[in-house]
Order: C-alpha cells, then structure tokens, then sequence
C-alpha cells in the first residue's frame, strides 16, 4: 500500500469506517480545489502576458483545452507517476514565473 490508499487505510485502523469515509472526502476535497487554484494561476498568468489582445482570448481557449485535456489523460496514471508528472510542470511553471517576473523587475520597480 502507498500514497493516499495507506493514508485511507490508517484513518479506517484508527477511525473506522468514518475515518475511511472523511479520508475519501478530504481527498476528493484537495484535488478538486487543487485543479481549480491551478487553472486559474495559469489562467491570470496568460492573461497577464498578453494583456487585452485577440491572441489572448485564442490563448486562454487553448490552454483551456490544455488542461481539461491533461485532466482527462492524466486521470487513470498511477498516483506516483501522477506526482512525479505534477511536480515537473509545477517546477516548470515555478521557472516561468521567475523568468517573467525578473524580465518585469523594471516594471514592478517603479510602481
């Protein structure tokens, strides 16, 4: 047993079946908010890089059909492939922002 099933089976041990059933709720809890605050990062973010464009409104579309389509692929992998893939885009996102975010120091400077 590994990741969130020895957590599920811990709570029932100690719990019972309460525990199994607050374990499977908080689980589905976390990765439903997780999706939401993730697409909507990215989401600002695109916005924020091309400003009020029509390449925005074709990007946004295109990172929307990005995502669900990742949702969908990503949603039968293993839970330690599943994390291993999550932390890497999570990593390259992280750089992106660094990149952006050093690029408009001179911006953010004079506010």
């Amino acid at each position: 047993m590994t990741s969130a099933y020895l957590t599920t089976v811990a709570f029932g041990y100690v719990f019972g079946n309460l525990g199994t059933l607050f374990m499977g709720v908080a689980i589905t809890v976390f990765a439903w908010i997780t999706i939401i605050g993730l697409y909507y990062s990215c989401e600002r973010s695109i916005n924020y890089i091309f400003g009020d464009s029509k390449f925005n409104k074709i990007a946004v579309r295109l990172y929307m059909l990005y995502f669900l389509v990742s949702i969908i692929f990503f949603s039968n992998l293993e839970a330690d492939l599943l994390w291993a893939i999550t932390d890497l885009i999570s990593g390259i996102y992280v750089i992106v922002t660094l990149i952006l975010t050093v690029v408009s120091y001179g911006e953010v400077k004079n506010k």
